[in-house]
């Protein structure tokens, strides 16, 4: 829970927009991770790539809930991108790609987690040492 607290904190602090005041959801947060972590239990996929389909779940679930008061989509896509850093694979994709990929999950433009693994397995690349724990390439979706 700390890791998602720093990540929500950062998607915050790079926002262009202005904070929504309101109280944190942690509770909705640990009860929404521990649900990524059920459905990829019963997903098929899961069996042969748990990281990946654990991450896409992830991922949903932060950007179509309201699980934080501002920041759920940022938070979901640096979520996304730190569960795939454990097995060193990140996305290749600019910002402006990965904004619209997650304005699409949002808007159920993409439905599911199949549609969510159909878009990120062809732009997975071997993820090089960065500094920070949330890599290049996804540090600027703050209009999402």
């Amino acid at each position: 829970m700390q890791r998602l607290k720093e990540l929500n904190a950062r998607a915050l602090r790079l926002s262009d927009q202005p904070i929504q005041p309101g109280q944190s959801h942690f509770d909705d947060a640990e009860a929404t991770l521990g649900n990524a972590w059920t459905a990829t239990m019963y997903d098929v996929a899961g069996e042969e790539m748990p990281e990946i389909v654990f991450g896409s779940y992830v991922l949903y679930y932060f950007a179509t809930k309201q699980v934080f008061p501002d920041a759920n989509k940022r938070t979901g896509w640096y979520a996304f991108l730190d569960v795939l850093a454990t097995i060193d694979v990140t996305v290749d994709a600019t910002d402006d790609e990965a904004a619209k990929f997650v304005m699409d999950i949002a808007n159920k433009v993409i439905s599911d987690v199949e549609g969510i693994v159909g878009w990120v397995m062809p732009r997975l690349m071997e993820l090089k040492p960065a500094p920070a724990a949330v890599t290049a390439g996804a540090t600027k979706l703050q209009s999402v």
